[in-house]
């Protein structure tokens, strides 16, 4: 018969301390972000449904050729083009006439009187008002001046002798609509044909604070137009003429991505700007956190169009992972270039130090332990 192998107490002790932190090292320890390995672990797969690819300096203009993503904003815009000192009388605007005849027995002065006020008219949708003695008149497309001298010219014909006074009030088809996300909201007439964009923010007040990144949305008819008040203060030539009838609206970027992992805060965060790099993206949720972030495993999670797929330049499949190793220069530089699009999922993995130096923590814990026995 075999003699009993006699450990000590203490061994023992020690023995099942060790197995215990073996096991706690094979489980899954509680973490803020995956592993990049775990969330690789099927790329290297042909069956794999996403790709993967490392954002260096040669991948840049390779992203260049690939399909252009949607974005929800308008993408056209009217350019500015020449305008006119003056407003166009347009049918909806009100117009008021006084005559002025010194002569007795005037057809359109009373006795004792040297001038007659029309009740205010209102211009067609022909372009025309009528006058007693004389019938319509059609003054739409004309100014203010030019208008005048077109009623005169047709009363002398009857009463040499009358001069024509005229005013107009501009209606909706001379007014623009300032909607929303400024300061006053409302309608405003226009002073004449060379009023721009800017300037009709400028009569609501200016831009609301609380839009984000303000888009400029131009309804014209059954035409909308789009693009970023900053591409419009940085382009004079995107500070387009405004016209009668049209709406303007202010409203924040609709774009937006989400940050996960170990960043300083996990959130969806909104385009404060019209471009958005990853090392921005990186700044704007607090960073990468000192303690838990793996710098060789930043990733960009992005879907592509799958109908943009076959035929044309671009990703091996729809779904694609962006690889970033912020501790080479290149990596940093690339990081720079790399535009994150409406929709993106930026995720810092977990560093796989961070799980060792767990499990040293708990093993040097469970040591403590011992000698305390």
């Amino acid at each position: 018969m075999l003699p009993k192998l006699r450990v000590p107490v203490s061994g023992l002790r020690l023995f099942g301390l060790g197995a215990l932190c073996l096991a706690l090292a094979g489980c899954s320890l509680p973490r803020s972000a995956p592993l990049q390995s775990e969330v690789m672990r099927s790329a290297p797969e042909s069956t794999a449904e996403f790709a993967v690819y490392e954002v260096t300096r040669g991948l840049l203009p390779v992203l260049d050729t690939w399909p252009a993503l949607p974005d929800p904003r308008p993408a056209n815009w009217p350019r500015r083009g020449g305008g006119d000192f003056g407003t166009a009388i347009a049918p909806g605007d009100e117009v008021r006439i006084t005559i002025w005849d010194t002569e007795d027995n005037s057809l359109f002065t009373a006795p004792g009187e040297s001038r007659s006020a029309f009740e205010p008219m209102t211009v067609s949708p022909g372009g025309t008002i009528f006058l007693p003695y004389i019938g319509q008149v059609r003054i739409a497309g004309s100014d203010v001046t030019a208008a005048r001298q077109t009623v005169e010219r047709l009363v002398q014909e009857t009463v040499p002798s009358a001069q024509v006074q005229l005013e107009v009030v501009s209606g909706r088809n001379n007014a623009i609509d300032v909607v929303s996300g400024v300061n006053r909201p409302g309608r405003f007439p226009l002073s004449d044909r060379n009023v721009t964009v800017l300037s009709a923010i400028a009569l609501g007040g200016g831009v609301a604070p609380s839009v984000v990144n303000p888009q400029v949305r131009l309804q014209r008819g059954s035409h909308t137009y789009g693009t970023s008040l900053a591409a419009i203060a940085a382009d004079p030539h995107r500070n387009a003429l405004v016209r009668g009838g049209d709406l303007i609206l202010i409203e924040s970027d609709p774009r937006s991505f989400q940050a996960l992992g170990a960043v300083g805060e996990a959130q969806l965060v909104p385009f404060d700007r019209d471009v958005i790099t990853a090392r921005e993206a990186m700044s704007m949720v607090g960073g990468l956190m000192p303690e838990r972030a793996n710098p060789q495993g930043i990733l960009i999670f992005r879907e592509y169009p799958r109908a943009a797929m076959p035929g044309h330049p671009g990703p091996a499949q729809p779904r694609v992972v962006f690889a970033f190793d912020l501790t080479t220069p290149d990596g940093v530089f690339s990081a720079d270039r790399f535009t994150v699009a409406d929709g993106d999922l930026v995720m810092v993995t977990e560093s796989p130090v961070t799980a060792a130096q767990t499990i040293l923590r708990l093993f040097a814990n469970a040591v403590g332990i011992r000698n305390a026995l």
